[in-house]
């Protein structure tokens, strides 16, 4: 059974070059609540005011067990990453994937990344960068293995204000009942800074999670209007023919009437049909008398044509 005793109780500019994943990444409503919770770095000393590429790295589900004793297992509820499990994998920053733009699975690589986010920064090849500075690079890469063993900046939210946020936002609410659960996508943003490169490079991890004893009320998800319509979108053929022949029929019928009151008839622009138009409608109603698996009534005076 799932432990819900810590639910109530415990306590960047994209450039313009981000690599295989383009520049914007698509906004899309979505209907699992979604909240950021961390955003670390390995920088020590200074706010990143600028990211030169953003990763966003293909989601994990998680259960809710193994996310609170990933980043909530301590008493207070304050977000701290549990070192025990530096190699769940997860957390393992150089096992996980994204997916570029066409569509391929890659694995992130952070000496790999750095090379190209350099070399696509300064439009350079990778070729040009110095030997020197790629094994001093393959060092520093190296000292960022786990989410669990970075260390630097740390700016996240304890459990009390993440519950309390996702809440006030309309995105999930409480009902204390052990069957319900919500599921919340959970974002942990890491940004590596290569000094021996220059660069900054943002991972975005997600790791989806069902909440027991909440619900999702899916306030924030607004309902848009279709781009496209049409008027016969939810019409049979037969209700298409039906429109058709009245259509054709008060053709005819106007025809008469002005044959015989000429300057005292009159019809409406949006019931007036050309003669292409009869043309057109005359050869669709002769397909479908050929098509059609009815045996047609010769006898039936009421046919139009």
């Amino acid at each position: 059974m799932t432990d819900t005793s810590a639910l109530k109780n415990a306590n960047p500019i994209i450039n313009q070059t981000s690599l295989d994943q383009g520049a914007f990444p698509s906004n899309y409503l979505q209907s699992d609540a979604v909240i950021d919770i961390a955003y670390l770095s390995n920088r020590l000393n200074a706010d990143i005011e600028s990211t030169d590429a953003v990763i966003l790295l293909d989601p994990f589900d998680i259960t809710f067990n193994d996310f609170i004793s990933c980043f909530y297992y301590q008493s207070g509820g304050g977000f701290n990453i549990n070192l025990a499990n530096k190699y769940f994998k997860p957390l393992l920053i150089n096992n996980q994937v994204y997916t570029t733009t066409d569509g391929k699975k890659l694995f992130t690589n952070l000496y790999n990344l750095s090379l190209k986010t350099y070399s696509t920064k300064n439009q350079i090849s990778e070729n040009l960068i110095n030997t020197q500075a790629k094994i001093r690079l393959a060092n520093e890469a190296f000292g960022s293995q786990s989410l669990a063993t970075t260390t630097g900046i740390q700016n996240a939210l304890a459990w009390d204000v993440c519950l309390s946020t996702l809440e006030s936002t309309g995105q999930i609410e409480y009902t204390g009942d052990s069957d319900d659960e919500a599921k919340v996508s959970f974002k942990v943003t890491y940004v590596y800074y290569s000094a021996v490169l220059g660069i900054n490079i943002s991972l975005v991890f997600t790791y989806n999670t069902p909440i027991p004893c909440y619900k999702q009320i899916f306030n924030n998800v607004q309902i848009l209007p279709q781009n496209n319509y049409s008027k016969y979108e939810n019409s049979s053929i037969e209700n298409i023919k039906k429109e058709l022949k009245d259509s054709l029929a008060n053709h005819i019928t106007f025809n008469h009437i002005k044959t015989q009151n000429d300057e005292d008839a009159s019809l409406d622009d949006e019931t007036t049909i050309n003669t292409k138009t009869i043309a057109m409608l005359k050869n669709m109603q002769k397909d479908w008398n050929e098509n059609d698996d009815d045996v047609a009534d010769e006898d039936d005076e009421e046919a139009l044509w």
